[in-house]
């Protein structure tokens, strides 16, 4: 008969299996995962059972299930941080070829046609980002499109927050207008954290603007708190003012070098600009920074 030869969708090996074989096969794998050396999905099986069910047996020296998958996961991780290290540097070196990190504010911008996700999947692909030009009294924003290795550069350079608080200046086809603006809104990918949108807002010296500010702490590593095992809180990550566009203030810096444990850092501990006013419910109870930890008795 054919049973042998003509099985092609479920093999030779399927004819000469019997319940007995089975029933061995169960209790081997029972007795397995009784004693904790059943094998991951992926590890290389032994022949036996015609190199279908068996488990390799485990010898001196061999590694258990769970060394062999902290194995693969430390090896995925430190490629992707590699790639991501590498990733960054590119784009930090041709920021800097074009002058933008610690040099000048400048972003390079042009028109563009058409919204909507596909549009935006054909900016990405050319490394372009879809951006928004508001002016005063426009019910429709101006389109525009800016390099992504800028404005990325930029984001790393003074992070998220930092650069909603800077003057930039948008240089439109080459030079041939420019713009006073700050970014009003700067939209990231969920995952990758990659700028997905940005929206422009013109400004002048004396705008009066609305913007968020990042607060930054110095002097922690050598703090008494962090060497008796605490750690710095920022409740306040970043704090909304009020004030013109030549006073945003680049960032709050807060000194915890003589912060102990449960010490904390309020608003009227921070150095704020008279000129800048600060939109901050409870200022007088809540703490800006707090140095969490257990005290010692």
């Amino acid at each position: 008969g054919g049973g042998g030869e003509g099985g092609e969708e479920e093999g030779p090996w399927k004819a000469r299996w019997t319940p007995a074989m089975e029933k061995k096969r169960l209790e081997r794998l029972e007795k397995e995962r009784a004693d904790g050396t059943a094998p991951l999905p992926g590890m290389p099986v032994t022949k036996g059972y015609h190199g279908m069910f068996s488990t390799p047996d485990l010898l001196p020296g061999t590694p258990s299930p769970a060394d062999i998958a902290k194995i693969k996961f430390d090896a995925i991780r430190k490629r992707m941080k590699e790639a991501k290290s590498q990733d960054h540097k590119a784009l930090d070196r041709v920021a800097r070829n074009q002058k933008v990190i610690g040099v000048e504010l400048t972003l390079d911008a042009a028109a563009r046609e058409g919204t909507g996700k596909y549009v935006a999947k054909k900016l990405f692909a050319k490394g372009l980002v879809p951006a928004i030009f508001f002016k005063s009294g426009m019910k429709v924003g101006e389109l525009l499109q800016i390099t992504s290795v800028q404005i990325e550069a930029l984001c790393r350079e003074h992070g998220h927050t930092g650069a909603g608080c800077r003057i930039l200046k948008l240089n439109f086809d080459g030079g041939a207008r420019t713009e006073s603006v700050i970014a009003k809104q700067i939209a990231q990918h969920g995952v990758t954290r990659k700028v997905n949108n940005v929206a422009f807002m013109p400004v002048e010296d004396d705008t009066m603007v609305r913007v968020e500010v990042p607060v930054r702490v110095e002097g922690d590593e050598t703090s008494p708190g962090v060497k008796r095992g605490g750690y710095v809180w920022k409740l306040k990550k970043r704090l909304t003012v009020v004030c013109k566009a030549k006073d945003i203030p680049p960032f709050f810096m807060i000194d915890c070098s003589q912060m102990d444990v449960n010490g904390k850092a309020m608003l009227k501990d921070l150095n704020v600009p008279a000129h800048v006013k600060v939109l901050m419910k409870d200022s007088d109870t809540t703490p800006v920074v707090k140095m969490q930890g257990k005290s010692s008795s």
